[in-house]
C-alpha cells in the first residue's frame, strides 16, 4: 500500500509530500516508542506504539479510495451516512423507550434510559458524548456531499438525539461546526458576509437547543446544568468539569513530581494515571511530552493546510471542520490524540491527496 501510494502521486511535489505524510505517522511511532522504552517499567500496554501504524494504514485505505470517481465516492458518502443517521434514529427510539430490539449492538452502561428526568441515550455507541460527536458529524457529512435541499430536514431528528444525548459538550460545539461549514461553502462572497450568516444560522441553533431545554428541563437535567454557570460565574458550578479540574491538577503533579529527566522531551509513558485525562493535549504532553505533542500539533497542521490549499468542495468543508471541532472538543475530552477520533479526519486526508496526486482537483 505505501509503495501504491507513492507510485500513484504522479506529481513531484505530491511525490514529495507523501513522503512527508508518512515520515509523520513514523516519527509519531518513534515518539511513542522512546517514551515507552524509557518508562517501560511503568507502562500498562505496549499496544500504543501501534497507533500510528494504524493510523498510516488508515490515510492509506484512504487514499486508495480517493483513486475511484469521486462522483462514485460522493454517491456512497451520502448513502453512507444517511443510512447510518437513520440506523442510530431507530436505535435510540429504541433505548428511548426501554425495548431490547438492539440490545446486541449497544451498550447502555452509560445510558439513562426509559422516558423520565436526565434520560440520556448513546446509540450504537457506548458513550453518549461520542455517540452526539458522530452524529452531528454524519449530519455534516451529509450536508457536505448531498445535493437535495431536503437533506436540511434532517437537522430536526439530529437536533433531538444531540438534546436526548446528555452532551453538554457537544450540544455548544456542534453550532461552531455548523458555522466553520457555512463560511467555508459559501463561494463569492465577502468575508463580512460569511461571518454574519454563519454566526446567524449558529445563534439560531443554539437558541433553539436553548429553549428545548428551558421547556423541557426534567427531561433535560444533564443539559439544564449549564445555565448554573451564569448565576455562579464559574465553569466548576458544572459537576463534570469541576471533576475535570481536579483531574487534570492531580495528574499535572504526578507529572511534574515524577524525577525523570526526559519527562519533557518524551513524557512518562501510556501509565495508569494517563490513561483517560479528558484533555486531549495534557493527554499527549503527559504520555509523549513536547516532542510528541509538536509532531501531533504538525500533522493536523498539515492536513489544514494541504485542505485550505488544495480546495475540494465537500471534502475540504467536511474535514475542515471536522478536525477544527475536534481540536475545540479537545480541551475537554480525549479526541485526536486517542484511537477512535482520529479514523475520520484520516481516511479522508487520504481520499484528498489522491485527488491531489492525480491531479484531479479543479
Amino acid at each position: 500500500m505505501i509503495l501504491s501510494a507513492i507510485d500513484h502521486s504522479q506529481v513531484p511535489a505530491t511525490q514529495a509530500k507523501t513522503y512527508a505524510i508518512l515520515s509523520l505517522f513514523l516519527l509519531a511511532a518513534l515518539s511513542t516508542s522512546i517514551s515507552m522504552a524509557l518508562n517501560i517499567s511503568q507502562v500498562r500496554s505496549v499496544l500504543e506504539v501501534i497507533r500510528p501504524i494504524f493510523l498510516m494504514f488508515v490515510f492509506l485505505c484512504g487514499f486508495m479510495v480517493g483513486r475511484f470517481s469521486s462522483l462514485d465516492i460522493r454517491r456512497a458518502l451520502v448513502l453512507c451516512s444517511g443510512t447510518l443517521i437513520v440506523v442510530e434514529i431507530a436505535v435510540c427510539i429504541s433505548q428511548y423507550f426501554g425495548l431490547s430490539f438492539f440490545e446486541a449492538i449497544y451498550s447502555t452502561e452509560k445510558a439513562r434510559l426509559i422516558i423520565g428526568p436526565n434520560t440520556r441515550i448513546t446509540g450504537t455507541f457506548a458513550n453518549p458524548n461520542t455517540f452526539a460527536w458522530y452524529t452531528t458529524q454524519l449530519f455534516l457529512l451529509l450536508v457536505a456531499f448531498s445535493s437535495n435541499s431536503k437533506k436540511w430536514l434532517f437537522l430536526v431528528p439530529v437536533g433531538t438525539l444531540l438534546l436526548l444525548s446528555g452532551s453538554r459538550s457537544n450540544l455548544l460545539i456542534f453550532p461552531v461546526c455548523l458555522g466553520i461549514y457555512i463560511i467555508l461553502r459559501q463561494k463569492g462572497a465577502s468575508v463580512l458576509s460569511k461571518v454574519v450568516r454563519s454566526c446567524l444560522a449558529a445563534l439560531l441553533l443554539i437558541a433553539t437547543l436553548a429553549l428545548a431545554i428551558v421547556f423541557a428541563p426534567s427531561k433535560l437535567n444533564y443539559l439544564y446544568e449549564l445555565f448554573s454557570v451564569f448565576d455562579s460565574g464559574t465553569l466548576s458550578s458544572v459537576h463534570t468539569v469541576a471533576l475535570r479540574f481536579l483531574l487534570w491538577e492531580t495528574r499535572w503533579e504526578i507529572f511534574s513530581n515524577a524525577s525523570e529527566s526526559w519527562k519533557w522531551f518524551v513524557g512518562l509513558g501510556p501509565i495508569e494515571a494517563f490513561r483517560v485525562l479528558d484533555n486531549d493535549f495534557l493527554y499527549i504532553l503527559l504520555k509523549q511530552g513536547l516532542f510528541g505533542l509538536a509532531i501531533h500539533l504538525i500533522f493536523y497542521f498539515v492536513i489544514l493546510w494541504s485542505l485550505f490549499r488544495r480546495y475540494v468542495p465537500g471534502l475540504s468543508y467536511f474535514v475542515i471542520q471536522h478536525v477544527l471541532g475536534a481540536l475545540l472538543l479537545g480541551l475537554q475530552a480525549d479526541t485526536l490524540g486517542g484511537w477512535f477520533f482520529p479514523i475520520l479526519p484520516i481516511y479522508f486526508f487520504g481520499i484528498h491527496h489522491a485527488f491531489e496526486s492525480r491531479k484531479q482537483i479543479r
